[in-house]
């Protein structure tokens, strides 16, 4: 997928998470024509899944088209301490 998209998702995303602990990257997937992106940001904590997924996801629609936001196929939306809890159990 173009470095252009994956900009312009990461440009979407940043608008909403603005602090400096929040970390926001877009990547090309397996295939082509999938994209990846990672968001990892304390405003999820206490958060569910679904609810993580839903502001990733909310600022994603609002932002783009949808032939631009139908291009994510896998959206990982952790807080610091979970990615930190997942690295240390590796």
């Amino acid at each position: 997928m173009s470095d252009e998209l994956k900009r312009r998702i990461e440009q979407a995303l940043r608008s909403s998470f603005t602090e400096s602990e929040d970390f926001v990257y877009a990547r090309s997937g397996d295939d082509p024509d999938n994209i990846h992106v990672v968001v990892i940001s304390p405003k999820f904590a206490g958060l569910r899944l679904k609810e993580k997924q839903a502001l990733v996801w909310d600022q994603l629609t609002a932002s783009l088209r949808p032939d631009d936001w139908q291009h994510i196929t896998l959206a990982l939306t952790v807080t610091p301490e979970e990615l930190s809890d997942v690295l240390h159990a590796m």
